[in-house]
């Protein structure tokens, strides 16, 4: 199993974030790291996703340029496919393991997990994967 684990951020935490902080006093000149309730790799989100969609997936990592590569073949136009090749880059060696309370101390609530993201949206994750 790969040992590059990333704290995703559910998209409706942030958004609920931004209107609180907009709506609300008390937030200004304050700085708040948003982050996923635990670091999770690809591995595990393919194990949730068969999970789920009961049935096999599996995540195959593939070299940078290769994927580059790949994806430009598949018509992404050059400055996203060096985008996406190259994301994992961005995390500095342990910020991407990073868990804060930031998200459960502004919303009262834990973070929503990879797995709630999952199954909310697994209609989306049906068909040919």
């Amino acid at each position: 199993m790969s040992s590059d684990k990333y704290v995703l951020v559910d998209i409706r935490d942030i958004a609920e974030i931004a209107a609180k902080v907009l709506t609300e006093d008390g937030h200004i000149s304050k700085i708040y790291t948003l982050t996923g309730s635990d670091a999770v790799c690809y591995e595990e989100i393919a194990k949730y996703l068969s999970d789920i969609l009961n049935q096999s997936i599996y995540y195959n990592q593939v070299p940078q340029k290769e994927y580059y590569e790949i994806l430009l073949e598949r018509g992404t136009p050059s400055w996203r496919a060096y985008d996406l090749a190259n994301i994992a880059g961005a995390y500095l060696e342990d910020s991407n393991k990073l868990v804060t309370n930031d998200i459960k101390n502004l919303l009262n609530r834990s973070a929503l997990s990879v797995q709630v993201f999952l199954n909310d949206y697994q209609a989306n994750f049906e068909g040919d994967i």
